[in-house]
């Protein structure tokens, strides 16, 4: 049983669907009680999940994903599109404003070197390890 709803977590997937490529993967963050959600899993296999706790708002969480961790996530891999992302929807007219997922990259740099998901899953920790640590030091300032 999930003590506290508010709790947020980290994610990496790779693209459920038959179609995406077979290195395609998402990171990103949400609520830790999502992890038991068949929706969640429904377009994507959850590969690691990591609590983030309490410390911030799911909402402050989703800023510092999309205005952080995305463009340093940029920079170790290379974007790759899958079935059924945020854009394929919206240009499909089908959907105005997807939530779904829309940044996807290959397990491959910028050079076409593969990049192991434990080096990303590592990369995207420490991320998160000194997000954590900005904050603990703003409080006691």
């Amino acid at each position: 049983m999930i003590k506290d709803k508010t709790a947020c977590s980290l994610y990496i997937s790779k693209g459920g669907r038959i179609s995406d490529p077979k290195n395609a993967v998402t990171l990103g963050t949400t609520y830790t009680w999502r992890k038991l959600c068949r929706e969640f899993e429904r377009s994507m296999d959850v590969l690691t999940f990591h609590s983030l706790g309490t410390t911030k708002t799911k909402r402050q969480w989703d800023a510092w994903e999309n205005n952080n961790m995305t463009a340093h996530i940029d920079k170790l891999l290379r974007r790759v599109r899958v079935a059924h992302d945020r854009e394929a929807m919206i240009e499909a007219g089908l959907i105005d404003n997807c939530k779904g997922r829309g940044t996807w990259w290959e397990l491959v740099d910028h050079d076409g070197l593969p990049v192991s998901l434990e080096k990303v899953e590592l990369y995207a920790l420490r991320l998160v390890t000194l997000e954590m640590t900005k904050e603990t030091n703003e409080k006691t300032i």
